[in-house]
């Protein structure tokens, strides 16, 4: 922390009653101990609804979607010489490994704080993460990671049931579960293929919009690729008809 007088923190953003609470606590609790130390923190949650966007938690808080672009102009205006990933769940560490690689940290001179981008997308991604613990003979079970129910049928016999199936880059652990037969296995991946399918889909209806250059709601004039409206608050991926 050693010539660090300005954090950003990556907050917990949208939680549902019971799920997630975690990231908030200790998000908290960093925002705490951050002050204690003299270091002025700058939070960015959307969700008014949680501990560490009360008042007298954080020095700044923006309440704003956990994006690559909002962080990115929050970075440009507020200059931090620091950025905490690990306190936002999934979202908050996409959106950081995606600064690093493009490389809008090392342009603001912005630091990683605690857990490195490098050892987060290593603990994303399962394949290199088994690889990892093999370089230190750390036993593991045996998996593999696979890109189709093909290959997965192949992998989940050569293994023999019962299997556990895990989905990578999920938020929560979603689509993950224990199979005890073929066609427990074949319906839970069938149910990940399909959510990714879903979330694809709804990535080709956000693309349409990206064109807009005036808010529908107020006027307001937008940056190409803006799907939030700072002047009404309007979400221009769903609330704007």
């Amino acid at each position: 922390m050693e010539n660090c007088k300005k954090v950003i923190l990556l907050g917990s953003g949208a939680l549902k009653i019971g799920q997630a609470g975690e990231f908030d606590y200790s998000g908290s609790q960093a925002l705490k101990a951050m002050r204690e130390e003299g270091i002025e923190t700058v939070l960015i949650n959307p969700n008014i609804a949680t501990i560490q966007t009360s008042e007298g938690v954080a020095d700044r808080v923006y309440f704003l979607p956990v994006t690559p672009y909002f962080v990115t102009e929050i970075i440009k205006k507020e200059r931090p010489d620091g950025i905490l990933l690990a306190f936002g769940g999934q979202t908050a560490l996409n959106c950081g490994t995606e600064l690093y690689l493009n490389g809008t940290l090392e342009q603001y001179g912005v630091r990683v704080l605690g857990t490195s981008v490098e050892a987060i997308m290593i603990t994303e991604d399962r394949d290199l993460f088994v690889k990892k613990l093999d370089e230190i003979e750390a036993k593991t079970p045996v998996s593999q990671a696979v890109e189709s129910l093909e290959d997965a049928l192949e992998v989940a016999h050569r293994i023999g049931f019962p299997v556990m199936v895990r989905s990578a880059y999920a938020l929560g652990g979603l689509g993950s579960g224990v199979c005890s037969n073929e066609k427990e296995f074949i319906e839970l991946c069938e149910a990940i293929s399909e959510r990714e399918d879903s979330i694809c889909k709804a990535k080709e209806e956000i693309a349409k919009l990206k064109g807009l250059e005036v808010c529908p709601r107020c006027d307001a004039r937008l940056e190409a690729g803006v799907n939030f409206c700072p002047k009404c608050g309007a979400n221009l991926d769903g609330d704007v008809q």
